[in-house]
């Protein structure tokens, strides 16, 4: 899996998954699709999670402020 930021505030998620079914309950579900469909459905509520939070977690603000040179913590969210 891997994130690659498109620009300020949109990221694409690359998933790449491979499978080799063992036994006859895998086999028939990488037959029937029943994989990708979990898969894709896991995705997109991992999506909806993303989206529904509204702002970028404290790792991402940090992480964003040291690629731009700042200290992690703006003085104003700095413990006293």
């Amino acid at each position: 899996m891997t994130f690659h930021e498109l620009d300020n505030g949109t990221t694409r998620l690359m998933y790449q998954m491979d499978f080799e079914p063992t036994g006859l309950v895998e086999s028939v579900g990488a037959v029937t699709g029943l994989l990708e469909r979990t898969v894709a459905g896991d995705l997109e509520r991992f999506k909806k999670f993303i989206e529904a939070r509204g702002t970028p977690s404290v790792a991402r603000r940090n992480r964003d402020r040291r690629l731009n040179g700042s200290p992690s913590l703006p003085l104003s969210e700095r413990p006293t």
